[in-house]
């Protein structure tokens, strides 16, 4: 928390009038205030409002323990201390959900946050989609044969934007391996839609929208990472053009 800065306390809060709640999921890095703290995780929001949020963390912390969240978005970073108000229990598979109140916002990381939740609606879900440009292979379920090697051209928690050399049928099953700078991933999906590009020169690829069917707890943490560093790494300001993600 800001030193300085009157925070409200929970009960205060308890009392004020609700807030709308988003069901918006995006990655963010945490800070406890903790001695002996590791230093930066990941994390996801579950829901989230202009006054707190529920979060899912890799590890719990008990009431009424202070965090320092930089929630990443397709627009900016939104800095927010924040205070936990309860905890869940672990479970498999997944994190450990919290509920937690934002203490302090810095009033232009608070204009963005007010412009980002309308954008929804309050019975809305939505992932944040970031630009990520990493090679993949792809291995079809039940298909002998060599891997096909693509691109991703965006990411998610829910699936993957990606670019293969040939049309690939939607509701098709297969295994993607993603080679990101620190280590392959392999992740199971489906292929949800096709979009071939209208007039396509040879060798264009086609894009194709893949959807996650399982993944394990880890892997959306290292997602999270990966969402954080596009975000911190933008996109050249030539970008292809606009195609469907997928949903």
């Amino acid at each position: 928390m800001r030193r300085g800065l009157e925070a409200n306390s929970v009960t205060d809060w308890a009392l004020q009038p609700r807030y709308p709640r988003y069901l918006v999921h995006l990655p963010f890095l945490y800070r406890a205030d903790v001695p002996g703290s590791s230093g930066l995780e990941m994390g996801w929001t579950f829901d989230l409002s202009e006054r707190g949020a529920c979060v899912e963390l890799a590890q719990r912390f008990p009431p009424p323990m202070t965090l320092h969240l930089t929630l990443q978005t397709d627009r900016a970073s939104i800095e927010v201390d924040a205070e936990v108000v309860w905890a869940g229990m672990p479970a498999l598979p997944g994190g450990i959900l919290h509920g937690v109140i934002f203490t302090w916002t810095a009033p232009e990381h608070l204009q963005a946050l007010r412009d980002l939740l309308p954008s929804v609606g309050p019975a809305g879900s939505t992932g944040v989609r970031l630009h990520l440009d990493l090679p993949i292979t792809c291995h079809l379920n039940g298909h002998a044969g060599p891997l096909l090697e693509g691109r991703t051209g965006d990411i998610s928690r829910e699936g993957l934007l990606i670019f293969l050399p040939q049309l690939i049928a939607q509701d098709t099953e297969l295994e993607i391996t993603l080679h990101t700078p620190g280590e392959a991933l392999r992740m199971p999906g489906k292929i949800v839609w096709v979009r071939p590009a209208a007039d396509p020169a040879p060798g264009e690829p086609i894009a194709h929208g893949f959807r996650f069917t399982s993944l394990r707890w880890c892997t959306p943490l290292i997602l999270a990472t990966l969402l954080g560093k596009a975000v911190q790494d933008p996109p050249p300001s030539r970008r292809p053009t606009r195609t469907r993600s997928p949903r």
